[in-house]
């Protein structure tokens, strides 16, 4: 009882001070989440009058591009966001992710969602790092793994709420095409609410907080090029089973990006009206359980929890496939949840604390590369195995990725474990 209220105490006052980021985060993930996970699978695949007939290689590729587009645009509106302010950027990405959907909605060419998607992704480069910045702005070091606990959370909650809001958009007008109106609706309004409630922080180092200044380096940083990052991971081998495992886990991650519910809907016979009550047990684990595990993760120990949480999400993807019901598949997802519950903020947390002192930076900006090259790859990928292997192959591949990850993890990560720059610093 004693741990409880003290958790509760410190996540609190984090709380209090970032829920303007929070919220406007949570109407965010809700709008890519419908757009990723629930309506481009499903509307690009599903024959016309219902979508546009494409094969599900194709899909894996649009959705890739979004993160490619993202990814090579995150470092110009990092820099310039620590420059000129980070409000006026999170309030651009939000508002070109708004106007996106209206156009999908009208275009008949599966192959015009490229570019369409490639402007998402820059509209995802300008939310991101100034919205996380501002986090990393905002909050000390020892206060961060409870705060990123709060996003990981959310990121989660995203999803499901997208699923059900894909269901009952669905049973209500009939058609897929309707629900890009709502996606829009979501993004500008996360779009208002960021220009009336966020602070227009700076340069982490110097914003100030309710009671002083950030004791550190900002948790976030942008992807480098991938010559210096690998420079970089030759000259430390920390730094480079770090990259690796962080590839791992994003690529695993990734490869049910655009897959999860056209096998719901094609393998399971689920229609679109079901799909809330897949997530219903999920939802209620990410909501009851997110802020306590990614806590107490912190206090148990970061490289336990990021092992033990890679090791149960590898077993979950393995079991998934062998889910032919909608009961079993929800009970199966909840200990999927619950492992990125406690692997992710663990990670994020120990990301930061192998860096060099002042170096956290360039250290985290080389794992955000490798990262980025994962969650680039995997839609593809799973694209790929979906239609040319089998529907639960995807899965079977996100478990051997994860399952890597937690092996290398295992293996190689020791608590304070420090990367050590050819310059000895």
């Amino acid at each position: 009882m004693r741990l409880l209220k003290r958790m509760a105490g410190e996540m609190s006052g984090v709380m209090a001070r970032l829920w303007p980021l929070i919220v406007v985060a949570l109407f965010a993930e809700w709008g890519y989440a419908i757009m990723n996970v629930c309506v481009l699978p499903v509307y690009l695949k599903e024959p016309p009058p219902q979508g546009l007939g494409a094969p599900m290689s194709l899909i894996g590729l649009v959705i890739s591009t979004f993160l490619v587009a993202e990814t090579a645009f995150k470092p110009l509106f990092g820099w310039s966001g620590d420059r000129y302010g980070r409000k006026r950027f999170i309030v651009l990405g939000l508002i070109i992710c708004s106007a996106t959907p209206l156009l999908m909605r009208i275009v008949d060419k599966p192959w015009v969602f490229f570019p369409l998607r490639a402007l998402d992704g820059v509209g995802a480069a300008a939310l991101w790092p100034c919205l996380l910045a501002s986090v990393a702005a905002m909050t000390s070091s020892k206060e961060r793994m409870g705060a990123m606990s709060v996003f990981n959370m959310i990121y989660m909650l995203g999803i499901a709420l997208a699923l059900g809001t894909y269901s009952l958009v669905f049973q209500l007008t009939g058609h897929n095409i309707q629900i890009f109106l709502v996606i829009s609706g979501v993004f500008m309004v996360a779009a208002v609410l960021s220009l009336f409630t966020i602070q227009n922080t700076k340069d982490p180092a110097h914003a100030h907080l309710g009671a002083g200044h950030t004791d550190g380096p900002a948790a976030v940083a942008e992807p480098l090029g991938w010559r210096e990052s690998l420079e970089l991971a030759v000259s430390s081998r920390v730094l480079l089973v770090m990259m690796v495992v962080s590839f791992l886990q994003a690529t695993g991650t990734n490869i049910l990006n655009g897959v999860i519910v056209v096998y719901i809907h094609e393998v399971l016979g689920v229609a679109e009206s079901g799909l809330t009550k897949i997530m219903a047990g999920p939802g209620i684990a990410i909501v009851l359980l997110a802020l306590p595990l990614g806590w107490l993760g912190g206090r148990w120990g970061k490289v336990k929890s990021v092992c033990t949480g890679l090791g149960i999400a590898g077993v979950s993807f393995f079991i998934i496939p062998h889910a032919t019901t909608i009961l079993s598949i929800s009970i199966v997802i909840v200990p999927l949840v619950i492992g990125f519950l406690i692997a992710s903020p663990a990670g994020l947390a120990l990301i930061t604390e192998i860096a060099p002192e002042g170096k956290e930076g360039l250290i985290v900006g080389a794992v955000a590369t490798a990262q980025g090259m994962g969650a680039m790859i995997g839609p593809a990928l799973g694209g790929w195995l979906y239609e040319n292997v089998n529907p639960g192959a995807p899965f079977r591949a996100a478990g051997v990725f994860m399952t890597a990850a937690m092996i290398v993890a295992v293996f190689t990560f020791k608590e304070g474990m420090k990367v050590v720059l050819p310059n000895g610093e």
